[in-house]
């Protein structure tokens, strides 16, 4: 099925769930903006390299996936749906995460392995309530912010940060459990 069928489909349907996985595209279609009904959305292993702003239209979405991409920056119109629970943009060239985080209140899961961040905004922190899922391994963090760390402590989360050169962690300590116990120890 092509990628128009897929989507005409989903419209004719009304299917909450659009997969777009690994059909080659360069750019979401504009046509995806009339979707108001999604909920998922999957443009995973593709050649995007950016995520165009009517993805923001997309109230009702809970899940945007895009990992396996060229996706140079993080897609901002994302942070404001109102329903968003999963973002995943994992193994792209992401090397910063907008200010803006702090404002996807419903996010349950950031998936952003395998990227390029260097650091990660203090307004990460006011999200730290609903998140419940963090994967930045294998970037290039140097530390890992003191709020993140506690809520890892206090609390069920799942941290992920192996792979980073996390500044004053011993390079014998692998596993993400070890980091953070380390670095929890020096808080």
């Amino acid at each position: 099925m092509s990628v128009q069928e897929m989507i005409a489909s989903v419209r004719a349907s009304g299917a909450i769930k659009l997969s777009l996985h690994g059909m080659g595209l360069d750019t979401i279609p504009e046509e995806v903006a009339d979707l108001t009904q999604l909920q998922v959305l999957n443009v995973s292993q593709n050649r995007l390299v950016e995520i165009p702003d009517f993805v923001g239209q997309l109230t009702n979405l809970r899940e945007f996936a895009a990992p396996m991409n060229q996706i140079a920056e993080f897609p901002v119109v994302i942070c404001e749906l109102p329903e968003i629970q999963v973002i995943e943009l994992s193994l792209n060239k992401i090397s910063d995460l907008p200010p803006l985080i702090g404002r996807a209140y419903s996010l349950r899961h950031l998936g952003m392995a395998m990227n390029k961040l260097q650091a990660l905004p203090v307004e990460l922190a006011d999200i730290l309530g609903s998140l419940r899922s963090l994967n930045v391994s294998a970037n290039q963090l140097t530390a890992i912010l003191p709020e993140v760390l506690g809520v890892w402590l206090e609390e069920p989360f799942d941290l992920r940060v192996a792979g980073n050169p996390l500044a004053n962690v011993p390079p014998d300590l692998e596993s993400d459990s070890a980091i953070l116990s380390y670095l929890a120890d020096q808080l």
